[in-house]
């Protein structure tokens, strides 16, 4: 991290009722301590997630992106996830990405893998430009919880996604704002209660990632481990 992510971060430990060392890694190190303590909400945690590419360029956080897609991403996506997203693209939908996660990041995990126009179709946090540098102030609505249907309801005023899918707690207004169904897929345990409950929810269990590596649900709802 650069100097001018410390501000950022030291303001969402204030609203954890901690104090800020001075020092930006030592600031995140005790913000994701207090997290995993469930003393620091997730929509903290998911803003500290993006304001942590404060001080960088835009072409730097593409091509960290780009990296991290390559050696990460591109072997994690759950396997059978492509083909559905195609067989809903070939059936005339628009397929979108609506994620808590940098737009950068999410940008370039999806390009050439799934099918949906990067610069176009992926809706993420994002930081505003100071001085041709990422600042630390994000633009509404941040994409998580609420803001992932806020998103959505700007893209397309008036309409409402047919399908929708996701694995948290943090993806629950997104899933109840579906028209015909969502599903919930390796969901954290929260979500999969939910999902039992609810009629239109579909729990879909993949087992492995397209690179053969075996998967299970995560035992905790926390959207960060």
């Amino acid at each position: 991290m650069r100097p001018e992510a410390g501000p950022g971060i030291a303001a969402e430990l204030a609203l954890a009722g901690a104090r800020s060392t001075g020092e930006v890694h030592q600031d995140a190190r005790l913000l994701y301590e207090l997290y995993k303590q469930d003393k620091v909400s997730e929509l903290s945690i998911v803003r500290a997630m993006t304001v942590c590419y404060a001080g960088w360029t835009r072409d730097e956080l593409r091509e960290f992106a780009r990296e991290l897609a390559r050696r990460e991403v591109s072997r994690a996506i759950y396997d059978g996830i492509q083909e559905i997203a195609r067989g809903l693209k070939e059936r005339g939908l628009r397929v979108v990405v609506v994620s808590g996660s940098p737009t950068a990041l999410v940008a370039e995990g999806v390009r050439g893998i799934m099918p949906v126009d990067p610069e176009r179709d992926v809706f993420g946090t994002d930081l505003e430009d100071q001085d041709g540098r990422l600042g630390v102030r994000l633009p509404e609505p941040v994409t998580f919880f609420e803001g992932k249907v806020e998103a959505l309801r700007l893209l397309v005023p008036g309409r409402r996604p047919s399908f929708a899918f996701g694995d948290s707690k943090g993806d629950v207004p997104l899933l109840h704002h579906a028209a015909r169904a969502a599903f919930a897929v390796n969901p954290r345990p929260l979500l999969r209660k939910l999902a039992l409950e609810k009629e239109n929810f579909f729990v879909l269990d993949p087992p492995k990632t397209i690179g053969g590596v075996s998967v299970k649900a995560p035992g905790t709802d926390r959207v960060i481990e």
